[in-house]
């Protein structure tokens, strides 16, 4: 039975030493895949990067990307320009704002001032009407005292003539 064992256990061993082998067989079809792709990858960056080199090199290239920079140097400069344009109108901005407020403050004076000028103005109106309303009754008074002044003498006239 020993005998017959270690034959057995042998080839239990060398059974796991081959699904062992299989799988790294499997791993390095993976990656042999995984290296095929990498390097088609690498050879199409190689073919891109001498198609640069060649673009860099052509003399129509160089002139285009020498447009390009005058143009920027054009628009940077108009922007600069812009900006300083931009800071001027900020602070014609502010100072018109100052004075605004300052107009708005003279405003608020102004108003205060008419304000109480309409209020003296009622008050001197309404003493006026109160004087007007005292000479008013003065008046009255002095009609009646008048009307019985006149009227004594033309009734005794009157009378006188009847007599």
């Amino acid at each position: 039975a020993r005998t017959l064992e270690d034959p057995v256990k042998r080839l239990d061993d060398l059974a796991e030493q081959v699904a062992e082998l299989e799988a790294l067989r499997a791993d390095v079809g993976s990656l042999r895949e995984k290296d095929e792709k990498k390097t088609a990858d690498l050879a199409n960056l190689e073919d891109e990067l001498a198609r640069m080199k060649d673009d860099v090199n052509n003399p129509a290239t160089v002139e285009a990307l020498r447009a390009l920079e005058n143009q920027l140097e054009d628009i940077l400069a108009k922007h600069d320009e812009h900006a300083d344009r931009l800071g001027d109108l900020d602070a014609k901005h502010d100072e018109h704002a100052d004075r605004l407020g300052d107009l708005d403050s003279k405003h608020d004076d102004h108003k205060e001032h008419i304000t109480r000028a309409l209020d003296d103005l009622h008050t001197k109106h309404d003493e006026h009407a109160n004087r007007f309303g005292d000479l008013d009754n003065r008046h009255d008074d002095h009609a009646r005292e008048m009307a019985r002044t006149l009227e004594d003498p033309v009734k005794r006239l009157d009378d006188l003539a009847e007599q």
